[in-house]
């Protein structure tokens, strides 16, 4: 790969330059340089590991052919984990809570879900594209449009056009595949939701599939369409293609902004991934206060290829100075992604290693919240996990140095949570350790209406009737 396009900050500058400005005249040329970034800037598209799927159960399946009864919401999670499907769920228990005569439809994930509320009616993808073969001939003619644009525009920039050589071999059918089944999709969609009777169409990333032709298709239709804020911003988060992006908090919102986001159609609602967290502690050891404290590490920050780099591993530097001056008052607790290989958990444990560093790689299966509930404090560089910290209550730091914040994007955290080197590092775990009085960020900045999340979305959603 060549590194002036590697990573999503560079491809996806790199892939923008050449595209964006067909935006105007197709507004998903986002979608396709979402995706091709994803394939060749960092090599993203295979990072998820494959669940096997299980059936969906008959009695809540929606018949795609049914015909509304009212206004519908369509929520589409895209995935099974809780910050997709879990975020989904929550707004409809509280619509069907608050809005009981609106209908609450549901793309149904990739994962293996098969037990949903029974006012949840489930769809799945491939029985609306069974239902929309007639839409071949117009999708073959209205993907050609994007299709001649899109090559045009990529033929002329000679370093894109050959890595899309080397990922892809023949390019241009792979292109051409992707604009026929956009348009294809987006038909469909558009046919689904004015039977349905669709008013809202919210999901958690507006710029993949299935979701991104529906969002296409609720934009021509001029429903409301929202996408959910889902991790903490990069540079990959804006432009967006629904109307609007509901986002966690302020300082969220401010680094969309710097992103190039639209302000007008940031709206801060909160986030739902992290609304109920709460602290459970353990028994207090015997003797009173825990003599050896537990550090626990969000490694989210490497889930996405492109951005896990060898200048990365200087926070495992800083990490392992930082606790060797406090010798025998932290552990480590690194959680990795879910996604991240065996291996980086091998390089983790081998770097830290050097500097003597109690250290313990989390188990597969240990949810978010069971491990924050085991420990004192959270650190991060910038997964999404750090508002479950805040939530929870315990101290909650965000370590960023200027170098890696120009490849990952601005800081969400700030004052003595907002850690820019190893003398903050370690200012910190002291302060921590010893008074366990750590600065707080402010909530309200970070996390808006906390407890409040679900039902001010559901009486948003509720107004488009």
């Amino acid at each position: 790969m060549d590194p002036a396009i590697q990573g999503w900050k560079k491809g996806w500058h790199r892939f923008g330059r050449v595209l964006l400005p067909l935006q105007n005249d197709f507004p998903e040329v986002i979608a396709l340089m979402r995706y091709l970034v994803g394939m060749v800037s960092t090599n993203h598209s295979g990072a998820r590991a494959s669940v096997p799927r299980k059936s969906i159960q008959a009695k809540n399946r929606a018949k795609v052919s049914k015909k509304g009864n009212g206004t519908s919401v369509l929520l589409i999670p895209l995935f099974s984990d809780p910050y997709c499907l879990g975020s989904c769920l929550k707004i409809a228990k509280q619509l069907h809570k608050e809005q009981s005569e609106i209908s609450i439809l549901m793309i149904a994930p990739r994962g293996g879900v098969s037990n949903f509320p029974p006012y949840l009616e489930v769809i799945k993808n491939s029985d609306l594209r069974k239902k929309g073969l007639f839409q071949i001939p117009k999708a073959m003619w209205s993907g050609r449009a994007l299709y001649a644009a899109a090559v045009k525009a990529l033929e002329d920039d000679d370093l894109l056009s050959r890595e899309m050589v080397r990922v892809y071999g023949n390019w241009k059918k792979q292109l051409l595949q992707w604009c026929f089944f956009y348009h294809y999709d987006e038909r469909i969609g558009r046919k689904f939701l004015q039977e349905r009777e669709v008013k809202s169409v919210v999901t958690i990333n507006d710029v993949v599939k299935p979701a991104a032709p529906l969002i296409t298709a609720g934009n021509q239709l001029g429903l409301n369409t929202v996408v959910l804020q889902h991790g903490t911003p990069g540079p990959q988060s804006a432009p967006f293609l629904a109307r609007e992006a509901w986002v966690w908090g302020e300082t969220s919102k401010k680094a969309l902004e710097i992103f190039g986001a639209d302000s007008s159609r940031l709206r801060v609602m909160g986030g739902l991934e992290s609304e109920g967290v709460k602290l459970v502690r353990l028994p207090p050891e015997e003797g009173g206060r825990k003599e050896v404290k537990t550090l626990l590490f969000l490694g989210q920050w490497r889930a996405t290829r492109g951005w896990g780099e060898p200048f990365f591993q200087e926070v495992f530097d800083l990490l392992g100075q930082a606790l060797k001056a406090e010798v025998g008052c932290w552990k480590l607790c690194v959680r990795l992604h879910p996604t991240d290989p065996v291996e980086a958990g091998v390089d983790i444990l081998a770097r830290l290693k050097s500097y003597g560093v109690a250290t313990l790689l989390e188990e597969k299966g240990v949810s978010m919240e069971e491990a924050i509930h085991t420990a004192d404090a959270l650190l991060s560089v910038n997964s999404s996990g750090l508002m479950n910290g805040i939530s929870a209550g315990i101290p909650t730091a965000q370590i960023l140095p200027k170098n890696i914040e120009q490849v990952v994007g601005p800081a969400l955290l700030a004052d003595g949570n907002l850690l820019r080197n190893g003398e903050d590092l370690r200012v910190w775990l002291k302060v921590v350790g010893d008074h366990e009085k750590a600065p707080r960020t402010s909530q309200e900045q970070v996390l808006a209406n906390r407890g409040r999340v679900a039902h001010l979305m559901a009486a948003l959603l509720g107004q488009h009737k």
